[in-house]
């Protein structure tokens, strides 16, 4: 029986919610037909209370890993149907993928996108807390002036910028009567 447990982790400041699985227990090739020998795929066996999972999916390329069809195992041989699911799906990936030099530059704007957001709300929190300290409010207090929890006004003193969207810390800033101005360079 293989035991998972589930886990957040941190991805450029993006929450993702997946799996942790033991290495010994992911598959080589499903079968050895030629369909699976040509696509390369690999599978993830899950087995719990509830039933067995299937996770198919293709780790041959250096940017990623595509997770191509998970479903439920109800007989002991996989299915026809599924089987032809992932090669679909594997083809799409094919047909989608960028050619490295886009990828590393569709990549690399990415993360400077996600930099200027954190950097963004960093500053709409560093107002909070400001406006808190000047005012020698405790958290509780503090709360009760933008309308949120004391626990939300924690993650604004500690800078958890990943449990905050701009719209929301504007909200809070215009709540305590903070109004934020757009300035466009």
């Amino acid at each position: 029986m293989v035991r998972s447990r589930t886990y957040t982790h941190r991805f450029d400041g993006v929450s993702q919610t997946g799996f942790v699985f033991p290495f010994e227990k992911l598959r080589t090739p499903l079968s050895l037909d030629n369909l699976w020998r040509r696509y390369m795929l690999r599978e993830i066996r899950i087995r719990d209370a509830s039933g067995i999972y299937r996770v198919m999916y293709a780790a041959k390329f250096e940017e990623a890993i595509y997770a191509l069809h998970c479903f439920q195992k109800k007989t002991q041989v996989t299915g026809k149907q599924d089987k032809a699911i992932a090669a679909v799906r594997y083809r799409a990936v094919l047909n989608a993928r960028f050619a490295p030099d886009e990828a590393k530059r569709l990549q690399a704007a990415s993360r400077k996108q996600i930099n200027d957001t954190r950097l963004l709300k960093q500053e709409l929190m560093q107002e909070l807390s400001v406006w808190i300290a000047k005012h020698h409010l405790k958290q509780a207090e503090a709360a009760e002036i933008p309308m949120v929890s004391r626990p939300r006004v924690s993650d604004v003193v500690n800078k958890k910028t990943a449990k905050f969207t701009i719209d929301t810390l504007v909200e809070m800033l215009s709540r305590i009567g903070k109004p934020v101005k757009l300035a466009i360079s």
